[in-house]
This record gives C-alpha cells, sequence and structure tokens, in this order.
C-alpha cells in the first residue's frame, strides 16, 4: 500500500518541505478516501474526473491489472495539496519502447487530469511528480503521458506555470458544451433555424404516437430504477446486438462501473438520470453528472426503433429547458465531440496530449525526434495554407 515517504523541497519555495506517499492499485486507493474528499472540496474548479468515486468505480469494476495503478500523495503534514493518479504502461515511439507513466484512466471521455487546486502556490506540482519518479528505481520511466489534458486542467496549468525541459505539448481534439447561462430562448436563437425547426416538428411527432413522460432522476432512492431505463434504451440504440454491440449492458464490467458511478455521486446529489417514456416505455435516456456550474452528459441512449424521430434530440432539448431555468448551471458538457453535438452550435474547449521525457537515452532520442516531426507537421500545414491563399494566373 504506502511503498514510500519522502520530504522533497520544490523551486518555488526553499522552506517548503512536503511529503510524497506512493499508493498502489485498491487496497491504496482506498487509503487515500479521507485526503481525496478533504482536496475534493479545497478545488475551486473542479470537473467530475477529479473526484475519487471516479476512480473508485474504474478501478473496483474493470481494471484488469489495478496493481500496475498507483497514487501520488502530495500533502504538508496531514493537509493533502494534490495527486497524480498513474498507470504504468509502455509506448513504442520510432521502433525505441518507452516505459511509460500516464494519467490513470485513458477513459472514453477523452478527458483525464491530474488533481491540485491551480493557486501560485502549486504551480511546480509536475516538476514535483517528474522529480519523484526519477528518485525511485522502481519507477523508472521514459515518458510522462498526459493524455486529454483540458486547456483549463490542472496539468496544462502547471506545464505553463513552471515549464519543465524534455517536454511536448500538442492539440489534440475538442470538448464541446452548450452554453445554458440565459433564458431558454436566447439559447435556442443560437441554434440554426433549421434545426429549430426540425426540432419542433420532431416533438410533434413523437407527442402524436402516445402519453410522452420525461423524468428527470436524482433522488438516491429512485436512482437504480432509472438505471434499468437507461441500459435498456441504450442497447436498443445502434449499441445494441444488431448493431455494433457495444451497449453498457451486453459488459458486467460497465454496468458495474456505471452503478458505482450512480451511487458515489448520488451521495452529493450530482448523478442524474434523465429519461423520456412513451406509454411507459422508455425511447431515450441520459446519464448525467453535475459538478459545480457544470451538467455533464457522460452517456446517451435512445430506442432505434424511433431512431427517424430524433428521441435523443428531443429529450435533450427538455433538459436544455431545465438546465437555463436553473440559475446554478452556466453550461452542459458533451464531454466528448462527437459530430452530433454541432447541430446544437457548440462552443469548445481544446483537448491537448503532453509528453514529458525523461533524460534517458531512450528518452531524449525520442523527444528530439518528435520535435522534428513536431516541426515537420507546421511545416507541412504553413505550406498547405499558403498554396491554398495564392492567386493564380487563371483565376485573375
Amino acid at each position: 500500500m504506502d511503498i514510500f515517504v519522502q520530504a522533497m523541497t520544490t523551486d518555488l519555495d526553499k522552506t517548503d518541505n512536503r511529503q510524497v506517499r506512493l499508493y498502489r492499485g485498491r487496497e491504496g486507493l482506498h487509503s487515500l478516501e479521507s485526503y481525496w474528499h478533504m482536496l475534493e472540496m479545497g478545488l475551486t474548479s473542479a470537473r467530475f474526473i477529479h473526484f475519487y468515486g471516479w476512480y473508485k468505480s474504474y478501478l473496483e469494476n474493470s481494471e484488469l491489472n489495478p496493481d500496475s495503478v498507483i497514487f501520488i500523495l502530495v500533502s504538508d503534514a496531514d493537509m493533502p495539496l494534490a495527486l497524480f493518479p498513474l498507470r504504468r504502461t509502455s509506448q513504442r515511439r520510432f521502433g525505441l519502447l518507452l516505459r511509460t507513466w500516464e494519467i490513470f484512466w485513458p477513459n472514453d471521455m477523452g478527458i483525464s487530469d491530474v488533481i491540485f487546486d491551480k493557486t501560485d502556490a502549486n504551480r511546480c506540482m509536475l516538476q514535483l511528480l517528474a522529480q519523484t519518479l526519477r528518485t525511485h528505481k522502481d519507477l523508472a520511466w521514459d515518458l510522462l503521458r498526459l493524455q486529454d489534458i483540458l486547456a483549463d486542467s490542472c496539468a496544462l496549468y502547471s506545464l505553463k506555470a513552471a515549464p519543465i525541459a524534455l517536454s511536448l505539448t500538442l492539440p489534440h481534439h475538442y470538448s464541446k458544451y452548450i452554453r445554458c447561462d440565459a433564458d431558454y430562448e436566447i439559447v435556442m436563437s443560437r441554434l440554426s433555424g433549421h434545426f429549430r425547426r426540425n426540432l419542433r416538428r420532431q416533438a410533434k411527432k413523437i407527442n402524436e404516437l402516445g402519453v410522452i413522460e420525461y423524468r428527470f432522476v436524482s433522488k438516491e432512492e429512485d436512482l437504480d430504477e432509472a438505471f434499468n431505463h437507461f441500459l435498456q434504451a441504450e442497447a436498443s440504440s445502434w449499441k445494441g446486438d444488431g448493431g455494433t454491440a457495444s451497449a453498457i449492458l451486453l459488459f458486467e464490467d460497465k454496468v458495474n462501473f456505471y452503478r458505482t458511478l450512480m451511487h458515489e455521486f448520488s451521495k452529493h446529489g450530482a448523478c442524474s438520470i434523465n429519461l423520456m417514456l412513451l406509454d411507459g416505455r422508455c425511447i431515450s435516456s441520459q446519464f448525467c453528472l453535475t459538478v459545480e456550474d457544470t451538467l455533464y452528459l457522460l452517456k446517451i441512449g435512445y430506442s432505434q426503433e424511433y431512431h427517424a424521430l430524433g428521441p435523443g434530440n428531443v429529450l435533450l432539448n427538455e433538459l436544455l429547458r431545465r438546465c437555463c431555468a436553473d440559475e446554478k448551471l452556466q453550461s452542459i458538457s458533451f464531454v466528448t465531440g462527437a459530430n452530433w453535438n454541432d447541430n446544437w452550435s457548440p462552443e469548445y474547449f481544446d483537448v491537448y496530449e503532453a509528453w514529458l521525457f525523461n533524460a534517458t537515452l531512450a528518452g531524449v532520442a525520442v523527444y528530439f525526434l518528435e520535435t522534428i516531426k513536431n516541426y515537420a507537421r507546421q511545416l507541412k500545414h504553413w505550406a498547405q495554407h499558403l498554396h491554398a491563399c495564392r492567386i493564380k494566373p487563371q483565376d485573375v
């Protein structure tokens, strides 16, 4: 569980004497619970990926090699300052096999982070992490991979505030969201007229089919029943047996992950499951988490039978109406950047991939090769841009 305890000093303050502890696997995570909750309470801009329940849900139900997962806790006496959830893996780059630590876990949400409050006192946290990993032979590494970090993440904050040598940060994808910080009609005016008309048409046709009921369930005692509706609706879509066979219901570990996640976040009233029922049968569903002023749309499901009528969009429209009426909520996050999100005229967060290389032979070699590759990529981009902007004689 607790492999080492060491006093570390950062460049920020020579009088600072922070302790670093390492915890491994499920037992280690359970030992960290009280510290983690203390850290959560001090965060000023938290997302669901910063919470204990997110990691517990996966580590207990889905992780095949829990001993490959470590949690590095930085504290001042008994006051937790930072947590680094990491997993041991490997990366092959340019034919070289790199001993790698990455953020635990690279999930299908497409965002991840380390955990600390983004204050000036904490700006050197990634330097401290790299120093810790270099100090212990059991943690030997060539690459520290910080995958899927948002533009406002703790990891990127520290990388910008206290740059680290032999590091590269590259844009990777987008995380999309809708602002719900105004009246519903104002928010809807940001959408295209064509999409609004289509949404009204779909809602009208669905209402003509029978009795439509919307349920927005957040009470802990009611969530289990709503969860079963959610699973059935998701499995009846293109994700079911007749489609990609990727529905949650088809995998016991995924069912247990989402059930644990639901119970963990519902303790704080932060989980909700939204349903649209036609004559008592669920034809569209949403699994959501709410942290601070953002509702995260983690998973959606709908009946393939009614796909042409857009039941997912109709339910999302009702959710948007409710969120606009809630003064505490400012945005609905799609978390990912799927193409269908674009119908809702979303705004974007940039998501990055950061690579921190250790000063090993393999680490330094791959750093320079990746740097050259990145420069070549940028030159190609600018060459294409100049070519597109050039006016040809026949065009004049």
